[in-house]
C-alpha cells in the first residue's frame, strides 16, 4: 500500500508489524528499526511529524539502551530524525544528529565511503539553511569528493572490466 501511496491503509500494518516485531524479536536485529522506520515514514507522509518524532526518539532510546552508543541503527535513527528536522526548518536540532550518524558511519565504513554522501549532504543542507554556510562549503565539498572517488572507481572497474 504505501509504494502505491495509500499511507492510510499501510499505516496499520506497519503499527501491526512495528507490535509483532517488537515482541518477537531482539531490539538488536535490524528488522525492528526498518520496521520502526517504514512506520514514521508513513507518518511523515501523512503529516503526522509528532508521531514520526516520537517514534524515532523512543527507537534512538531503546537501541542505545540495548546496543550501546555505536551501533548502525543509532547511526539510522538518527539520520532519519535529522531528515525530518530539516524537513519542518529545525536546523539546529538536525546538526548535532548529523554529526553523529556521521560518526558512526565513518567508524563503520571509512571516511572515504559512498554511504556517507547522504549523511554529508543533509548536514550541509542543515549547516547552510543554520547559518554557516562555511562549514556547509567544507561539508559539501567533501561530499563531491567522495562522489568523484566512487565515479573514478566504477570508471576504472568498468573500463577493467571491458578489457
Amino acid at each position: 500500500y504505501a509504494a502505491q501511496g495509500k499511507t492510510e491503509l499501510a499505516q496499520p500494518l506497519f503499527k501491526k508489524s512495528l507490535d509483532i516485531a517488537s515482541k518477537s524479536l531482539d531490539f538488536k536485529r535490524p528488522e525492528v528499526f526498518t520496521r520502526v522506520d517504514s512506520l514514521a515514514k508513513s507518518y511523515i507522509n501523512q503529516g503526522q511529524y509528532a508521531e514520526a518524532e516520537s517514534l524515532y526518539r523512543q527507537a534512538l532510546s531503546l537501541i542505545k539502551e540495548h546496543c550501546g552508543g555505536q551501533h548502525r541503527d543509532i547511526a539510522s535513527a538518527s539520520f532519519s530524525l535529522a531528515l525530518l528536522y530539516i524537513k519542518q526548518s529545525r536546523y539546529s536540532e538536525a546538526t548535532p544528529l548529523l554529526k553523529t550518524a556521521l560518526s558512526i558511519s565513518e567508524n563503520m565504513n571509512g571516511p572515504q565511503s559512498a554511504s556517507l554522501v547522504p549523511v554529508l549532504d543533509a548536514y550541509a543542507v542543515a549547516l547552510e539553511k543554520g547559518n554557516s554556510s562555511s562549514e556547509a562549503a567544507k561539508i559539501r565539498l567533501r561530499a563531491n569528493t567522495i562522489k568523484g572517488n566512487a565515479s573514478a572507481c566504477n570508471t576504472t572497474a568498468s573500463s577493467a572490466a571491458n578489457f
